[in-house]
Order: C-alpha cells, then structure tokens, then sequence
C-alpha cells in the first residue's frame, strides 16, 4: 500500500518508534486485524552539504586557523550540536576550549567568536575529545536554517608535522546526541614543506682545496624523528673522503650513520631515543670535506629533512 501524500522523515537519524497499523470495520466499529508494535524504521543521516576544511596556511607544522564551513541539509536546532572531526596528525592541544587545563573555570564562547557572520546571541561550548572537536550550543540562540553556508572559526591548531596529503576531514550536525546531517569525507588538505631557519654551513677553511669536516647548523620547524635522516647536497666540486663520519653536536640525542647517494649527495640517518624538537638549534657535523680547487664564491648546497 502506497499512501498517495508527501510525508517528511523527522529530522535526526535512528530507529523510529513503533508503528501502529490497524484494519476497521467502519459501520460496526471495531478493528479488524491490527499491529500495535509494528518495527521502526532506521531513518540515515542526511548528506551534508558544500563541506570543506581549509587551514590559512597549508605548511606543514604550521599553527593556523582552520576555516570550517558546509550547509547542512536539516536545520540546527537552539540545543544543537556540531562536530568536527581531524586526521590523525593535527594537533588541537592548543585550540582555546571551554575546559582549560590552566583554570578549573568553565569559559561559555559567544556563537559571534566562532560562526563567522552570525549576529546571534546564544552561547557554545567547546569540547576536544581525540581528533574531534564539539560546538554545543546552549539552546539561547536561533536555529540555524537548513541549506544556508554555516562558516566556523577554529583558531590555534597545528597542520600536521610531515608534507603531503593529509586525512579527510568529518563534519556531523547533531540534535541533542542524534545525528542529524553528516559527511564524512570532506576533501583533505595537501600540507607543503616549510623553511628551514638560520641556516649555515661552516667550511673547514676558505683555503681553495682545504680539507677537514663541515659544521651544519639550522633550526627545524618541525620535529625530526628519533630515525629520521637529514639529505644535504653540495657543490659538485666539494670532494668527499671515504668513509665519511657525522656527528649531532647539538640539540639531539643519539648517533648518525652516514651513506653516499649516486648523485654525491649525504643521507645522514638518526639513530636516537628521542626526536630532535622543532624550533630548537640543530648542529650537526661530518667530515672529511676537500674544498673546492679554486678561489671565488661556491655555489649554493641543498638540504631537507626526511621520515
């Protein structure tokens, strides 16, 4: 049996409550065959719309602001809730939440700080839990209507630590602890590889042909492995003396064994208890190293930093 209207499922997901279907005898009054309990349906999640995740800066290690935006397909009610859920890799120890570990207080956020171009007056909570991050609001402020762009400002967290492409990105709209709308492949980010910082590269002697064993220094933007390897490149004309020793002067633990690609360039390998922390000075040296035959200017060397 069809019924010939338009009926809308309610609008969050689970099992419905019982159905009740009874057949009548209209003249005589009474019911025929009947089922008080028939089984519920399993209403899904609506299909959240126009998700995207998008850091104000994609390098990798970087502490940004992650712009978060979608329409949902059902509205968000006053008491609603919405959570954002991030790969493996991003840190959101730092993102400012209702709990902080500094103070026993509980700090309400005004809906203003947190959905862009909102001119409600209700309040939010802000919880971490994992890679998820929950905005619940507190049921002062006006529903938000379905398929309008909700855009919310999560301020304070880190990208993760290795370029490349990251994880996808999960957006679910709740009421109450039902699911109402939900994606859960919402495009991920493509992470680019950072700078490093005060980088310089000591010779042996400014005498053309010299010998003896270069000093490396440089401040890393993110955390190197206790068995992460360091690439450098020199100068075709540098001569390197085989086998060639390396040895972490500073700012990590641990020893380096040291290869010699075809191409001439040095893989230096961490062999360490612990990883060498960013944004800490980092020397390391390795010998030995023949100048180049001539005088004047060299040319420029290469390094980066592997996992």
């Amino acid at each position: 049996m069809v019924i010939p209207s338009f009926v809308r499922n309610r609008h969050f997901a689970g099992v419905t409550k019982p159905y009740k279907v009874v057949t009548m005898d209209l003249n005589k009054g009474r019911s025929i065959d009947e089922q008080l309990r028939g089984e519920g349906a399993e209403i899904e999640p609506a299909l959240l719309q126009d998700g995207s995740v998008v850091p104000t800066s994609t390098l990798a290690g970087e502490v940004v602001a992650m712009n978060v935006s979608f329409a949902p397909v059902n509205q968000i009610p006053p008491d609603g809730h919405i959570e954002v859920v991030f790969p493996e890799g991003i840190d959101l120890s730092m993102l400012p939440t209702t709990q902080q570990q500094h103070t026993p207080e509980l700090r309400l956020f005004n809906e203003t700080e947190i959905f862009e171009n909102y001119e409600g007056g209700g309040k939010v909570v802000i919880r971490v839990t994992g890679q998820a991050v929950q905005i619940v609001r507190d049921n002062s402020g006006a529903a938000f209507p379905p398929n309008q762009l909700v855009s919310i400002l999560l301020p304070a967290v880190r990208n993760v630590p290795v370029p490349g492409v990251g994880g996808t990105y999960i957006i679910r709209t709740k009421a109450s602890e039902s699911l109402v709308d939900q994606n859960e492949m919402v495009p991920s980010t493509t992470f680019t590889t950072q700078n490093f910082k005060n980088l310089t590269l000591s010779l042996p002697t400014d005498v053309a042909g010299g010998m003896g064993p270069i000093r490396l220094s440089f401040v890393p933007m993110n955390p190197i492995p206790a068995d992460g390897r360091i690439h450098i490149k020199l100068p075709d004309e540098y001569v390197l003396l085989h086998p060639l020793h390396a040895d972490w002067l500073e700012g990590a633990d641990g020893f380096i064994s040291t290869t010699v690609e075809p191409d001439g360039s040095i893989l230096m390998s961490r062999d360490a208890d612990f990883e060498a922390p960013r944004h800490q000075k980092m020397v390391v040296e390795f010998s030995t190293v023949i100048n180049v035959p001539r005088s004047g200017d060299t040319k420029t060397f290469r390094r980066s930093e592997e996992r």
